[in-house]
């Protein structure tokens, strides 16, 4: 049997992965008022920011949101690890 703690920290796991990439798709598909964009903009970019000033941008690329999705898979796999 999986403990709740697991399971919790997996679904938040996903919830925030599945955030961040609506976000990044919505940076490129819709207008920069849309009301979901600002609030996805509000959560991640302060996040972003802090790995755009190690990870600057190379060409048009910005690889802060990549690092950041690896991150948060990185910390829930630890989390787990340590409860199991």
């Amino acid at each position: 049997m999986v403990p709740v703690s697991v399971v919790l920290i997996r679904l938040i796991e996903r919830f925030l992965s599945i955030m961040l990439i609506i976000y990044v798709v919505m940076l490129y598909v819709s207008p920069p008022d849309n009301k979901i964009r600002r609030m996805l903009g509000v959560v991640f970019e302060p996040v972003f920011d802090v790995f755009r000033r190690f990870l600057p941008p190379i060409k048009t690329i910005d690889f802060s949101p990549l690092v950041v999705l690896l991150l948060i898979q990185i910390i829930a796999t630890v989390l787990v690890n340590i409860i199991l």
